[in-house]
C-alpha cells in the first residue's frame, strides 16, 4: 500500500508486504512553515515560468499573426477536452485517496493509456470534420498533430500525481522549469525558421515531452501488474465524479473560443484568445503551486478540521494579496498592458482584457474552492457544480456573441460575477471544514482593499503625465500600496501579515547566520 509520502527520504519497503511504502511521522510534515516552504518553492517555479510564458508571449506575437494564434486557439480546445476525457478524474483521486495499493496505481495507468490511444485515433480521423465545421481547412493537420500530443499527457499524467501525492515539490518544480525553458527555446526557433502557427504546436510537444521524462526520472516509478478489484472500481467511480466537472468545467472556459472562431473568423479569435491568455497565464501561473501544494496537505488533513481551516484561508489569504493588486492595476490601465505584453497593434484586445480580468478578481479565491471538494471527495457535488456553471457560462457566451468577442467577454463577465461564483461558493459551504459564512468574512476585506485600489488608480489616470509604461508600472507600485494599507484596517488580516512578516525574517536571518 502506498501510503502519505513526503518525498524520497522516509520511503521504505516493507518486508511483510513488499508493497508497501512507509513515511516519518505524518504531523511533521504539515507545519505551517513546512507548507509555505513547499508553496514558496513551487511559487518560485511558476514565477519562472510566468516569466518564460511573458518572453514567449511577446517574442511570437511578433514573430506570428493574430491569423496563426487563432488557428491554434481553435484547435486547442480539442486537446484540452481531450486531456480532461482521457484523465478520467483518477488524478485527483489518487491524490485525495489516503490509503492506496501500488497495483491499483498500476491499474489506473494502464485505463488512462489505453484510453487515450483510442481518443487519439477517433481524435485523428475526425479532424477534417471539425475543420469543416469551422470552415478553416489548416485546422485538420493542426489537429491531428494534437492527437499524437494526447498520448504524451496521457503517460506522463500518473507520474505527476505520484509526484504530487508523495509532496515531492523541489523535483516538481525543476520539472517545470526545465520543460518550459525546452518548450520556450523550440517554440522561438522553429518560429523563426518556419514564421508558421506549427511553432506554437511544436513549442506544446517539446514542453510535455520533456516534462514526462522528468515525471518519470523523478519518481523512478515504472507500471507494473495491475488489480482490477472492486477498490480499483470504487476509485474509479470517485474519478467519474471529478472528470464530470472537469470536461464541463472545459466547456464553460473554451465554448467561447469554439464560437467566436465559428462566428467572427479567425482573425477576431485571435485578438479574444490572446487577452484571455494574458488573464489567465498569469492567474493560474499564481494558483497552480497553492493547488498542487494544499489538494495534497488538505486530503491529509481531513480529520483535523481546526488545522484544515487555518491552512485554507492562510493560504487564500496570501494568493489573494499576492495577486489581486496587479490585477487591479492591469484592469485599470488595459491599454498600457495590452501595447505592453503585446504590442501596439494588439490593441483591440484591450476591452476585452479589461472585461476577463474583472472576472479573475474574484477568481482568485473562487477558483481555490476547487481545493476543497478533491481533498474532501465530494465529487458527485462537484460535478452537479459543474453542470450548473457550465450552463451559466456557455449561456451567457450566445448571448454576447452578436457583438464579438467583447460582447462574449462582457457578457461572460456579468454572468460569471452574478451567478456563477454565488453559487459556486454557496455549494462549497454547504458541508465541511469550510463553511459560506467563513468564505465570506475572510473574502470581505480583500474586497475592500480592491475597491481602495482601484478608486486610486482612477486618480493616477487622470494625473499621470508619464508614458505608458512607466505610468503601468507606477500603477502596479500604488495598487500594492493601496491594498497592504486597506487589509491593515482589518484586525485578522493585520495578525496574518505580522506572522508572514515575522516568519520570512526568521527564514532570511537563518539563511543568513
Amino acid at each position: 500500500m502506498l501510503a502519505w509520502n513526503s518525498g524520497t527520504r522516509g520511503r521504505q519497503r516493507d518486508k511483510a508486504s513488499g508493497d508497501r511504502m512507509t513515511v516519518d511521522d505524518p504531523k511533521s510534515d504539515l507545519s505551517r512553515r513546512k507548507t509555505a516552504g513547499w508553496i514558496a518553492l513551487t511559487g518560485g517555479a511558476q514565477a519562472v515560468r510566468f516569466v518564460l510564458t511573458l518572453v514567449s508571449t511577446a517574442v511570437l506575437a511578433r514573430l506570428l499573426s493574430p491569423t496563426d494564434f487563432g488557428l491554434i486557439a481553435a484547435a486547442s480546445p480539442v486537446l484540452a477536452f481531450t486531456a480532461m476525457l482521457q484523465n478520467l478524474g483518477l488524478n485527483e483521486a489518487l491524490v485525495q485517496r489516503p490509503d492506496l495499493q501500488g497495483r491499483h496505481v498500476n491499474a489506473l495507468f494502464y485505463l488512462m493509456v489505453g484510453f487515450s490511444a483510442v481518443i487519439a485515433v477517433v481524435l485523428f480521423l475526425t479532424a477534417p470534420l471539425l475543420a469543416a465545421f469551422l470552415r478553416e481547412p489548416r485546422v485538420a493537420g493542426i489537429v491531428q498533430a494534437m492527437a499524437g500530443i494526447t498520448l504524451i499527457v496521457a503517460v506522463g499524467a500518473t507520474p505527476i500525481a505520484l509526484m504530487n501525492r508523495r509532496l515531492q515539490f523541489r523535483q516538481l518544480a525543476v520539472v517545470d522549469i526545465c520543460a518550459a525553458v525546452a518548450g520556450l527555446v523550440v517554440g522561438i526557433a522553429v518560429a523563426l525558421a518556419t514564421r508558421s502557427y506549427w511553432a506554437l504546436v511544436v513549442m506544446l510537444a517539446a514542453t510535455l515531452a520533456v516534462q514526462l521524462a522528468g515525471a518519470f526520472i523523478c519518481t523512478k516509478w515504472w507500471p507494473g501488474t495491475p488489480t482490477f478489484d472492486a477498490e480499483f472500481r470504487r476509485i474509479v467511480g470517485l474519478g467519474a465524479g471529478f472528470s464530470t466537472f472537469n470536461m464541463l468545467n472545459f466547456l464553460s472556459r473554451n465554448a467561447d473560443l469554439i464560437l467566436i472562431a465559428r462566428f467572427h473568423g479567425a482573425t477576431a479569435l485571435g485578438f479574444y484568445e490572446r487577452a484571455y491568455k494574458m488573464m489567465l497565464a498569469p492567474l493560474w501561473q499564481s494558483v497552480t503551486p497553492f493547488g498542487r501544494v494544499l489538494t495534497p496537505v488538505l486530503s491529509r488533513l481531513q480529520n483535523d478540521p481546526a488545522t484544515y481551516r487555518q491552512r485554507y484561508f492562510e493560504s487564500v489569504a496570501l494568493l489573494m494579496s499576492a495577486v489581486q493588486p496587479a490585477i487591479v492595476a492591469a484592469m485599470m490601465f488595459s491599454d498600457a498592458a495590452v501595447g505592453l505584453v503585446l504590442g501596439p497593434g494588439w490593441l483591440p484586445s484591450s476591452p476585452i482584457f479589461f472585461w476577463l480580468c474583472l472576472t479573475a478578481l474574484h477568481q482568485v479565491q473562487t477558483m481555490s474552492l476547487g481545493w476543497l471538494f478533491v481533498s474532501q471527495g465530494r465529487a458527485r457535488e462537484f460535478a452537479l457544480l459543474g453542470a450548473i456553471g457550465a450552463g451559466v457560462i456557455v449561456t451567457s457566451f450566445v448571448i454576447g456573441l452578436p457583438y464579438g468577442p467583447v460582447g462574449v467577454a462582457m457578457a461572460y463577465a456579468i454572468a460569471d460575477l452574478g451567478l456563477r461564483a454565488p453559487i459556486t461558493w454557496w455549494v462549497a459551504g454547504r458541508r465541511g471544514p469550510v463553511d459560506l459564512a467563513a468564505l465570506l468574512r475572510s473574502f470581505t476585506p480583500h474586497a475592500a482593499a480592491m475597491a481602495a485600489s482601484a478608486a486610486v488608480m482612477v486618480l493616477w489616470s487622470r494625473v499621470s503625465s508619464l508614458g505608458e509604461t512607466p505610468t503601468l508600472i507606477g500603477a502596479g507600485i500604488i495598487s500594492y500600496c493601496i491594498y497592504g494599507a486597506a487589509l491593515g484596517f482589518f484586525p485578522e488580516k493585520r495578525k496574518l501579515i505580522g506572522t508572514f512578516v515575522r516568519g520570512a525574517m526568521r527564514r532570511f536571518q537563518l539563511r543568513a547566520s
